[in-house]
């Protein structure tokens, strides 16, 4: 059973704020203050969707996950902009 949740657009502006802040706090270390799990427990191993095997087919690292995270609040003013261009 899956819960779904929607959040309004100011917040998700507001997560991706937070989350930029705590990723570029000068005292965040990749090493010790992100976790990546590699698979659900119900997952096996094998199955190609699991984080790890994303991670090893898109060659990524903490780093690269890092860097994707701080990305998304320039992605999502991105295409709101291209929305807002498109209604206008």
């Amino acid at each position: 059973m899956s819960q779904k949740m929607i959040s309004s657009e100011e917040e998700v502006k507001e997560f991706l704020k937070e989350l930029k802040e705590i990723l570029t706090d000068p005292r965040f270390d990749i090493a010790r203050d992100l976790d990546i799990l590699p698979k659900k427990k119900s997952e096996s191993p094998i199955d190609l969707y699991t984080t790890a095997n994303t991670l090893i087919a898109l060659d990524f690292d903490k780093d690269d996950v890092l860097n994707q995270l701080l990305a998304l609040d320039f992605i999502l003013q991105d295409s709101l902009s291209r929305i807002t261009y498109l209604i206008k």
